[in-house]
């Protein structure tokens, strides 16, 4: 990663006013992500975690600042509703009894937690990481989930960028639906 964009994410996330694009829930950050918090985070996936991911978990911290309600962080960072990306990931792997259906792709990390069960993800199976938004609050049983999913448009350097930028993402979001 830049160094110039590092030190703004950094500014940015040891800043308690601007941690995040929601309310600040008021917790400290985690502790950037090491070795063992790595591979941990890489046996229960079964796939390797970007080197942007870890990069900038490994200089900034392990998830807990960043857009929406922040990034999720990996084995040991920061978890939103008791959950952090490798959990949420598992989750959503899982096959509902509900709708057999259901198949979420395999190497789709979520990585950005917007509240009210949406995420952003990104596509580790492709060198920009592909930013995907993905909100199941509409979804029907037996629709292809993808009827959930909305491309942002870009990777996910340009959504550190951008976020670092004070750019209002979630707010973009919800335009690009509404239009």
């Amino acid at each position: 990663m830049e160094e110039a964009l590092l030190a703004r994410v950094l500014d940015r996330a040891q800043n308690p006013l601007h941690r995040f694009d929601e309310e600040d829930p008021g917790r400290p950050l985690p502790e950037p992500l090491d070795a063992k918090d790595l591979s941990a985070s890489e046996n229960a996936l079964g796939f390797a975690v970007p080197s942007l991911v870890v990069d900038l978990f490994g200089k900034v911290a392990n998830g807990g600042f960043g857009p929406g309600y922040g990034f999720l962080g990996l084995d040991g960072g920061w978890a939103v509703d008791d959950r952090n990306a490798v959990e949420r990931y598992v989750d959503l792997r899982a096959i509902s009894a509900d709708d057999p259906n259901w198949r979420w792709p395999e190497t789709a990390l979520p990585i950005v937690d917007w509240g009210c069960g949406m995420c952003s993800y990104i596509d580790c199976s492709h060198a920009e990481l592909a930013v995907t938004w993905f909100d199941p609050n509409p979804y029907d049983p037996g629709a292809p989930w993808e009827w959930c999913c909305t491309p942002h448009g870009y990777g996910l350097a340009e959504l550190v960028q951008r976020w670092a930028d004070g750019v209002d993402l979630f707010d973009e979001l919800i335009r690009r639906e509404i239009d």
